[in-house]
């Protein structure tokens, strides 16, 4: 048996370029990965999307469709999750899981002192 796979066919990381005040983003999480930066999720979205190629990497170019992505690494993402588990009273229950369903929207970007703005959301977990 033999296994192979690329790393630039996996799910694109969606990071903050994309976001915008009211964009919304629904999928189930199929995969978790560790980035330099954090923790990321692949979700497969609910319906098609279509993100501007230049959004994922500069050396895109066009349109990229599709249903599975990845999202994480982002401060205000990681913030909007740890304050959707603060009710949680198990240990293990304080993080997503696999089979989780996400509702990530965008309710706006705040300036910071860093340069960038921090992006941040409503984040819904569904298990």
């Amino acid at each position: 048996m033999e296994f192979d796979g690329r790393s630039e066919n996996g799910a694109p990381i969606i990071g903050a370029a994309f976001w915008k005040k009211g964009v919304v983003l629904t999928g189930r999480v199929t995969g978790v990965f560790q980035t330099s930066v954090g923790e990321c999720y692949n979700l497969t979205t609910m319906d098609e999307i279509t993100v501007p190629g230049n959004v994922l990497s500069p050396k895109m170019k066009g349109p990229v469709k599709g249903t599975d992505w990845s999202i994480g690494a982002l401060k205000g993402f990681e913030m909007a999750v740890k304050q959707a588990f603060k009710k949680a009273t198990k240990p293990e229950d304080r993080k997503i899981q696999l089979g989780d369903q996400l509702t990530i929207t965008c309710i706006g970007l705040e300036q910071t002192t860093k340069g960038n703005p921090r992006v941040d959301f409503h984040v819904r977990i569904r298990r």
